[in-house]
């Protein structure tokens, strides 16, 4: 470890924007980053996430990707189905989706009723 790195927050001098995907430098001697189009993201020290302190929205990496960590069904499937389109536009044709354990318990009543999981209205 070298003295500079002590000075930045955990993923270093700089990061990308979980939004936008653009570089975005640390303020030293904090825990947070400044995107100039999307405000400051705090790193959460206990989990390790990154917060959008405007929204309060957490976001986790993952293989050098940035993934939003979500509190509601809707926001699942709208991953999801972000997620199927890019695929489909690539040529790919799903076959299975694997949904985190800790998001069981925000869908399991969609998927308890045998609705599809693109189904959340009444």
């Amino acid at each position: 470890m070298t003295l500079a790195s002590i000075y930045y927050p955990i993923y270093g001098p700089e990061t990308f924007c979980p939004h936008c995907r653009q570089l975005m430098p640390a303020l030293t001697l904090t825990d947070t980053y400044l995107c100039q189009r999307h405000g400051a993201f705090e790193v959460d020290a206990a989990s390790d996430d990154l917060v959008h302190l405007q929204s309060g929205r957490h976001w986790r990496l993952w293989e050098q990707k940035w993934y939003r960590q979500h509190t509601h069904a809707d926001g699942i499937r709208f991953e999801i189905h972000e997620a199927l389109d890019s695929l489909y536009i690539q040529g790919y044709r799903v076959t299975k989706v694997t949904i985190a354990q800790r998001y069981r318990g925000l869908i399991n009543a969609y998927l308890e009723r045998g609705r599809p999981l693109g189904y959340f209205g009444k």
